[in-house]
């Protein structure tokens, strides 16, 4: 696996429709904290942007898309 576990609970929030001040809260940390992991992400991943970044982690099998449409990271 190359992202942290931290990275894809983030990509899989944002997949499932939070925004990045949503998630901030909803893992106690701080805005610039997971701006920075997600920066952190997309170079690992190669993407230009958040999108393209949770897109990538589900072809590359960080994250997986459920029947019912949500995102889960892989443990």
């Amino acid at each position: 696996m190359v992202l942290t576990e931290r990275q894809r609970k983030i990509l899989c929030a944002h997949a499932n429709g939070f925004n990045l001040c949503e998630v901030a809260v909803d893992l106690s940390y701080s805005y610039v904290t997971i701006r920075k992991d997600v920066e952190r992400a997309k170079r690992k991943l190669g993407a230009f942007n958040l999108a393209q970044a949770v897109v990538l982690a589900v072809a590359n099998g960080e994250i997986v898309i459920s029947e019912d449409g949500n995102t889960s990271p892989i443990t």
